[in-house]
């Protein structure tokens, strides 16, 4: 989201199209994702958990028999992850990555198995591999392990707790919390928490090695309140308690806050007396939607003018803008409600605004903006302010001439934007174009003072 104006001037846009007729070869866009299994040193897939009991003779149910693995996602788009067919099995998941980054992806089990043992499944996804064993029981041989509780009767001993936890947010197969236990009779086992504050974990499955070892347990449900969670957990005779830590909800927070008269005074490229002010003006009602209008002003004494249109819905902040103005489109008024942050999810997240179609001198084109977090949290220096909290959001552009959408980023450049927590923008870089994929910095606008009301 620009606070100030577009950099991309009409000239640079038209220029570009043009050379993009007569060079560029076009290649249509792809949602397939990429990125790699993640692995140990023997190729095992790491982490992974298997679920479920896995019995000769028994049919495999997708609900309870299931390999969790991991995948470092580079881009973010449709996947099918699967394994080869092993003892009259296998397991298989499909979807779409929306973050890069690590993402764990669940694949359900299908099948009968045909006899007992430990057999090796190879998971596949792209051009990369990695094997999950899993233990098949005889018919019959369900039988019930024998374990006790690391840390009995006390504080489950050095429990580790996974995920995200956020009032309102449901969990995810990334929220679990992995015991420690000691097992004296091999088996299966169940075990499973009393829903508390909206959540419970669970896990079931099977234990062929006696002694200590770790056990995955997976969350469900929804937080209801914040702050610190117990989970007493019993097996046998054996119990004892771990905490999970509830956090406020990302929407209590504010990164581009928009009270009435709060304002922000930025200067250009580290030169103190030329600076531009921001201020929070009036609402507008703009179809079923109320923004804040802003105003902005290189020089007070001139008077402002009007800056943008900006709302909150939830944790995601938009803006009404026109995009046709913006790309330099021969009509120049096509306006669009889009998000230019989301403050609830993870560093690597990615989103498009709409896409909006018309003609640059008379070329028929279609063009949107793609947003990406790539930074969640972190801590940010401004003129001499450590400012904590921050969320870096970077701007690109996609054009498509009919052939599929691609990045023009080497040619047009792109803009990152630093909001922190209750602030707001405090920095934005604009990256100018030198044909390469990633431009340096050009322009910088930087925060000397705020006040937010």
């Amino acid at each position: 989201m620009k606070i100030h104006p577009l950099l991309l001037s009409v000239l640079m846009i038209l220029l570009f199209f043009s050379a993009c007729q007569k060079e560029k070869s076009f290649e249509s866009g792809s949602s397939a994702s990429a990125g790699s299994l993640q692995s140990d040193g023997a190729g095992d897939c790491l982490p992974k958990t298997v679920a479920g009991v896995y019995e000769e003779g028994t049919a495999l149910d997708p609900a309870t028999n299931y390999i969790d693995v991991q995948v470092n996602v580079t881009k973010s788009g449709s996947y099918v992850i699967y394994t080869d067919t092993v003892n009259g099995t296998y397991f298989r998941a499909t979807g779409t990555f929306t973050t890069d980054g690590a993402n764990t992806v669940r694949l359900t089990g299908n099948g009968t198995p045909a006899g007992d043992g430990i057999f090796n499944y190879t998971v596949t996804y792209t051009t990369s591999a990695c094997v999950v064993p899993v233990t098949v029981l005889p018919v019959g041989g369900a039988v019930d392990a024998v374990l006790t509780l690391a840390g009995a009767p006390d504080e489950c001993l050095n429990y580790t707790v996974a995920g995200d936890y956020v009032t309102g947010v449901a969990m995810t197969t990334t929220n679990t919390v992995v015991i420690n236990v000691n097992v004296t009779t091999v088996g299966t086992y169940t075990i499973s928490t009393a829903l508390s504050n909206g959540m419970s974990f669970a896990s079931a499955g099977t234990l062929a090695n006696l002694g200590l070892q770790t056990i995955t347990l997976t969350a469900t449900g929804t937080p209801v309140a914040t702050g610190s969670t117990n989970f007493p957990i019993t097996v046998g005779t054996s119990t004892c308690h771990f905490a999970v830590d509830v956090a406020a909800p990302a929407s209590a927070f504010d990164y581009f806050p928009r009270n009435t008269g709060s304002n922000w005074s930025y200067q250009y490229d580290g030169v103190a007396d030329d600076s531009m002010l921001l201020r929070s003006d009036r609402d507008t009602t703009i179809g079923v939607n109320t923004y804040k209008i802003f105003i902005g002003t290189y020089d007070a004494s001139a008077g402002f003018g009007t800056y943008g249109n900006y709302r909150k819905s939830g944790s995601n902040y938009h803006t009404y803008a026109d995009l046709g103005l913006a790309f330099g489109m021969d009509d120049d008024s096509v306006f669009v409600d889009y998000i230019f942050l989301k403050d609830n999810v993870a560093a690597g997240s990615t989103w498009q605004s709409a896409t909006i179609a018309g003609t640059i001198t008379g070329t028929p084109v279609s063009v949107r903006i793609a947003f990406k977090i790539e930074q969640k949290d972190v801590s940010v220096t401004v003129n001499g302010t450590v400012y904590n909290n921050v969320i870096v959001v970077s701007e690109k552009y996609d054009v498509d001439f009919g052939t599929g959408f691609f990045d023009v980023t080497d040619v047009v450049g792109y803009y990152k934007t630093y909001y922190a927590r209750d602030i707001g923008m405090i920095k934005q870089d604009y990256h100018y174009a030198d044909g390469n994929p990633d431009p340096p910095v050009a322009e910088e606008l930087d925060i000397r003072r705020y006040q937010v009301l």
